[in-house]
């Protein structure tokens, strides 16, 4: 039973088998039979793994079985091994807070016998539940802990199964350079060992991360190598799991029969499995593609599925009772330094017995002075304790009236910015229009005063990206103002010129809030540009309101301004917005913005200078000729790289496609 089990996404075994009933009737047979219960504690945990993956609620069935014989008869190694095995099968079934709770008990059982392998097991377990709970610090801590043990007990499959979780977690933090280097290490060491399950992972790992960083075609090389090794392991969660990866990466082609397909089976072989994870996934990717195919009934029934096992996985992962756990870990191996130390104390002073007789002597006799005169002191204190306690009484009360308003308060805010999500075109709603184009959307709180809108018919595409007054919770009224009126003039008044768009729209909003001079709504409105490109003509006109477009070919990137003024009440005569007309060619990378990537303080000290809008125009020049999702990647690691430890000034949004 001394197995390593690591893998984050996937828990690789040192020695792993499928089930097979020939084998489940013989541990069956020998669990019947035996009268040792160390040996039916060990066969029992064996069950475990030939359920793995496959029927996990069989498998933690067999553990809780290896569990109460291991306590029974005292077999404390058997023990440790039950407990790990089980916190393994909840974390499969994406129950964390249960995942913790039997590791930590693992890891005690394991630091008292000190046994490095059993300890190297628990580390990278632990490591796994962080991971999954998106505590990227925390999980390559572990991490590395298991690495540091096995390279001393040179297990070589720890080794390699380290590499790739470690390779998971530099994933998730964006830095992809070290991923795949630890990606690499991994699968020249699986293949090696002739590890079929490791070098599955492995080369799924690595499509994983080539499909994120934009090459679809190799990324499915990869891929599919990866689910025909698993294919003849006939680990079903495993296989289920690539087959998302490979549905999200068809769906990224718009080969939506295919991404169907992969999604489907996935679906299938998850319910069989009992894998939660890749359930929720698989869900969520029959959703998109039914959603893309316009097959809107079947595309709701899988997002309802996809919402109920998100809010399950949420639910039983983010409570009261993981913290708890979090804090017993830190006190159980804060007790265990204690006891040590103690034990140390403890012979020094039985060598000395004589030096210990006078001491204590010496410490009655103070103590019993020390406390004489706390008897007195106490007396003083009393009184003003009872007073402290009736103060804490009404600060606590404050306190609990004050965190139910922020909680409804929060728990509003974070519902409109659902419906503002609902509100706003995706990413791939761009794409299907657009094929090369990205959406960089950063706001400064939960919801936004930054929109942006599409709208396409036979001859036109009209797109538009606006700044409302304000962020947070006054922006994002304005923005939804901004996106009901815009559809009201463009999509059902049938207005789709620029500038008569944009009159219209000052008009309406000037109207909805009653603006005049001298009210306190006076300055209220957006700033906004608005484009309508003909599909016929290979024109461009837009009209714009305190803001401009970019076009970048051919080497150079050209600004295209618009009106001082904006949509909404502006002192003065209210002019009529002028419109502007510009002929594309293939090839044109368009860019539309707002006015918070370059208003954002940062740069070498913190509260520098503003990125402003001539290095913001240099950036995109320098980015235009490559693929959009690499550009995007670039513009966000600048912003996160000039920003630093500075507060996001204001709501971003950057869209860039290009003119084909």
């Amino acid at each position: 039973m001394n197995r390593i089990h690591c893998l984050i996404l996937s828990v690789i075994a040192f020695s792993y088998t499928s089930v097979k009933a020939g084998n489940i009737d013989s541990l069956l047979n020998i669990i019947n039979k035996t009268k040792n219960d160390s040996v039916k504690v060990d066969t029992y945990n064996e069950l475990v793994w030939e359920y793995y993956g496959v029927n996990n609620d069989s498998a933690l069935h067999f553990a809780l079985q290896a569990i109460k014989y291991a306590y029974a008869s005292g077999y404390t190694l058997g023990l440790g091994n039950s407990y790990r095995y089980a916190g393994q099968v909840y974390e499969r079934k994406s129950d964390f807070a249960n995942a913790l709770l039997y590791q930590n008990k693992a890891l005690k059982i394991f630091l008292e016998i000190n046994h490095k392998q059993g300890l190297a097991n628990t580390y990278n377990n632990i490591a796994v539940v962080y991971h999954n709970l998106n505590e990227w610090d925390k999980a390559l801590e572990f991490q590395q802990k298991c690495l540091k043990l096995c390279e001393e007990i040179d297990e070589k499959m720890g080794i390699a199964s380290s590499y790739g979780n470690i390779g998971n977690i530099y994933r998730k933090k964006n830095d992809y350079h070290n991923a795949r280097i630890s990606y690499e290490k991994s699968l020249e060491m699986f293949r090696t060992l002739n590890n079929k399950y490791g070098e599955a992972l492995s080369l799924g790992n690595l499509g994983q991360i080539i499909y994120e960083k934009g090459d679809h075609q190799k990324a499915l090389k990869y891929l599919l190598e990866s689910l025909a090794i698993r294919n003849k392991l006939g680990i079903k969660q495993s296989i289920a799991s690539i087959m998302n990866a490979i549905g999200e990466v068809y769906l990224s082609l718009y080969d939506y029969p295919n991404a169907s397909y992969y999604f489907k089976e996935s679906q299938k072989l998850a319910e069989e499995a009992v894998a939660v994870d890749e359930l929720k996934q698989a869900y969520y990717g029959n959703y998109r593609t039914e959603k893309a195919l316009k097959k809107y009934a079947s595309a709701l029934e899988y997002h309802e599925l996809y919402t109920q096992i998100k809010d399950t996985i949420y639910n039983n992962s983010k409570n009261d009772e993981l913290n708890k756990i979090k804090t017993q870990y830190e006190l159980d191996k804060q007790e265990a330094e204690l006891k040590q130390k103690a034990n140390a104390e403890r012979q020094r002073i039985e060598a000395i017995n004589k030096e210990k007789q006078l001491r204590n002597t010496i410490i009655i006799y103070s103590v019993s002075g020390v406390l004489l005169l706390l008897i007195v002191f106490t007396y003083f204190i009393y009184k003003r304790f009872k007073i402290t306690i009736r103060q804490k009484a009404i600060i606590e009360n404050q306190k609990t009236l004050v965190d139910q308003k922020n909680k409804q308060i929060t728990d509003s805010i974070n519902y409109a910015q659902k419906i503002q999500s609902a509100l706003l075109p995706n990413e791939e709603d761009l794409k299907k229009i657009f094929p090369e184009s990205f959406i960089l959307f950063l706001p400064k709180d939960i919801v936004s005063g930054d929109f942006y809108w599409i709208y396409e018919n036979n001859s036109s595409i009209i797109i538009a990206i606006a700044d409302c007054t304000g962020h947070g919770v006054p922006g994002a009224f304005m923005s939804m103002l901004g996106t009901s009126y815009l559809n009201e003039i463009v999509i059902e008044r049938e207005i789709h010129s620029p500038a008569m768009i944009l009159n219209e729209l000052r008009n309406k909003i000037i109207g909805a809030l009653k603006q005049q001079s001298g009210t306190e709504y006076s300055k209220d409105g957006m700033d906004i540009v608005l484009c309508n490109i003909s599909k016929k003509t290979h024109s461009l006109l837009y009209a714009a309101a305190n803001n401009s477009l970019l076009i970048a070919k051919n080497g150079n990137i050209y600004e295209y301004k618009g009106d001082k003024m904006p949509v909404g009440y502006h002192p003065g005569e209210l002019k009529d917005f002028s419109q502007h007309s510009i002929s594309l060619q293939p090839g044109d990378m368009i860019y539309l913005y707002t006015d918070g990537f370059a208003d954002q303080f940062g740069g070498d000290k913190i509260n520098g200078k503003k990125f402003k809008y001539s290095r913001l125009q240099n950036l995109l020049l320098k980015n235009y000729t490559l693929h959009p999702s690499l550009q995007k990647e670039n513009i966000y690691n600048s912003f996160i790289e000039w920003k630093k430890e500075n507060e996001q000034t204001d709501d971003i949004t950057i869209i860039g496609f290009r003119y084909l």
